[in-house]
């Protein structure tokens, strides 16, 4: 199986991750001032997630690469199987931040917009990038608790 999420150029790359980035940024900054993730954003990333699988894999596919699952076979399936590696991320990112909503941890606006994500990066970074986000959470939780009992005050 190829690398996550090959790209047909270095420049094409660091396009995507800038975008993604400057998305998240943008939906970050929204959400510190206003706790709320608004449809438009989540359902940019969501849509945008899925227009940039399809160039993806249509380059990657005429390009005679593979992309997801199936050899390399032109860029009808190409654009095919890119639809279904960001559909798969998208379901995965879903099922999770669902389940996440259900037990009062995430908002409904984390499970779009998480969802999002997914369509950009597919199911196996998504895990990769959640459970790194889950890790650093822990590191910094566990730090703002030293720092308290450090000044003597005694943790919530």
């Amino acid at each position: 199986m190829p690398s996550p999420l090959p790209f047909p150029t270095a420049a094409f790359a660091w396009a995507f991750v800038a975008a993604l980035l400057a998305a998240l940024a943008v939906s970050a900054w929204v959400d510190w001032r206003t706790l709320k993730i608004p449809r438009p954003l989540s359902h940019g990333l969501f849509a945008a997630g899925f227009a940039v699988a399809a160039v993806r894999g249509g380059w990657l596919g005429a390009d005679g690469r593979a992309v997801w699952l199936f050899d390399p076979a032109g860029a009808g399936l190409g654009v095919a199987d890119a639809l279904l590696f960001a559909l798969a991320g998208a379901a995965v990112a879903f099922v999770i931040f669902c389940a996440m909503f259900a037990i009062g941890v995430a908002g409904a606006g984390d499970v779009k917009l998480c969802a999002g994500v997914g369509a950009w990066v597919g199911p196996t970074l998504f895990l990769l990038i959640l459970f790194f986000a889950a890790v650093a959470l822990v590191v910094l939780s566990l730090g703002r608790v030293a720092v308290r009992v450090a000044g003597g005050k005694v943790p919530d």
